[in-house]
């Protein structure tokens, strides 16, 4: 009985035996028949670990991988899987300036596992700077009129944290929110804006914003004349806006055609005596300027007689007269109404003292036949101081009087051609 039972216990210690042979050998077969992961890569991205491998061929056996870490590398601990078909894991749950040690190993459906990959390690570290946005205003290097800058900063740093945000150098971030906001006011011109954030790893980020506050108008630069003897008045000008830029000009409510660099130039008509002249600039930003100008037109006139000539040219219009100028003593002399009346002068004659009496505006002259001192204004004055012989005539029953003397005294221009014997006389003169 007892050979029995020995030769029994025998044969169950060696099908014991044969099971585990079989079992440790099928274990063996699958381990070596698993492709293991290769070429392990760990990555950081932000607040995260990008596990990245290999397989050296393609092997249908495996069902997936599962991702081993750990501090050290001889305690990795399981933190997940995959599937077969992904080859890459993310581990969001990782601490700042700790090293983490990684591995990989692929598994089939019965729970088998390959050989494990290589053993990385990596630092989590914060070499990112923070990220910065202006979120107002949501344009830059721009122009405005508007004196107040409200200043809308998003910001954010997902790993050490936000530690200091600064516009130009002053502190602002009162709280620990991702927008910060703060009002500015604007100085005329040029503003600009530096402003730069840091996180409590020292990795700072910067941006700059450009205002241009611009609430002065165009300037307009022209030279007009107090007195114009032309009724087409040449206006030219200029017109200097160094903000936004022009956007309208007008004169007396006509558009001016105005070049890129802001030059002008146009014909007005002026009507007789005082002209208002009124320019309204508008620059881009609706900035507005209004100047006016006086500009008084005086109508011209220009007489021309030639010695010897009955024609007189009064404004280029041809009239006869009885008598033609003559010259006495180097002097010409003419029937003075003649030149006079066309001027708006106004001529007398006193028989009894033989004195001839011309008025224009504010000036009277007297003069008296045969004598060389006449008066103007009540003031004695002499015909011609250099030659007491040039006097007022009567020559074949006609006055005839020194037209220099006379025309100069009431405010005229007297020129003298001595090639055509031609005498010009302009009223006013400049």
């Amino acid at each position: 009985m007892k050979v029995k039972e020995d030769l029994m216990s025998k044969k169950i210690i060696i099908l014991i035996t044969l099971i585990i042979s079989i079992l440790t050998i099928n274990n063996l077969y699958s381990l070596n028949l698993l492709e293991k992961p290769i070429n392990l890569i760990a990555t950081q991205e932000d607040y995260k670990v990008r596990l990245t491998w290999q397989l050296s061929k393609i092997d249908n056996n495996i069902s997936g991988f599962e991702v081993f870490r750990g501090e050290s590398e001889k305690n990795l601990n399981s933190i997940g899987r995959t599937f077969k078909d992904q080859l890459y894991f993310l581990d969001y749950n990782i601490y700042l300036d700790k090293t983490y040690y990684y591995m990989v190993k692929s598994y089939d459906k019965d729970g088998n596992y390959s050989e494990p990959s290589n053993i990385i390690s990596i630092k989590i570290i914060d070499n990112k700077p923070p990220e910065l946005q202006i979120l107002e205003p949501t344009d830059n290097n721009y122009y405005t009129k508007d004196e107040k800058l409200t200043l809308l900063i998003g910001v954010k740093d997902n790993m050490s944290g936000l530690n200091s945000l600064l516009v130009n150098g002053v502190k602002i971030n009162k709280c620990g929110c991702s927008t910060f906001t703060e009002t500015y006011t604007l100085v005329e011109g040029k503003n600009e804006f530096l402003i730069e954030a840091e996180d409590y790893k020292g990795n700072k980020s910067s941006l700059t914003l450009i205002v241009f506050l611009d609430k002065t108008p165009p300037k307009l630069n022209v030279n007009l004349p107090v007195n114009s003897y032309d009724e087409n008045l040449k206006v030219k000008g200029k017109i200097i806006d160094d903000g936004v830029g022009l956007k309208i000009g007008y004169l007396n409510n006509i558009e001016l055609m105005v070049d890129k660099n802001g030059n002008f130039e146009t014909y007005l008509l002026l009507k007789e005596g005082e002209n208002e002249l009124k320019f309204k600039l508008i620059d881009k930003l609706n900035n507005e300027k209004e100047e006016i100008y006086k500009v008084k037109y005086i109508k011209r006139t220009i007489l021309k007689l030639q010695i010897g000539n009955k024609t007189i040219y009064i404004n280029d219009t041809p009239k006869e007269i009885d008598v033609s100028p003559i010259i006495v003593e180097g002097r010409t002399l003419i029937p003075i109404r003649w030149v006079a009346e066309p001027l708006g002068a106004e001529v007398g004659w006193d028989g009894n003292e033989k004195k001839v009496t011309v008025t224009l505006k504010d000036t009277t002259i007297e003069l008296w036949i045969g004598k060389s001192i006449a008066r103007v204004n009540g003031v004695d004055t002499p015909i011609d101081p250099t030659n007491p012989k040039v006097v007022p005539m009567i020559i074949s029953g006609r006055t005839m009087l020194p037209v220099r003397f006379v025309v100069e005294n009431l405010g005229c221009k007297v020129d003298w051609d001595q090639d055509t014997k031609i005498v010009t006389i302009t009223y006013p003169k400049d």
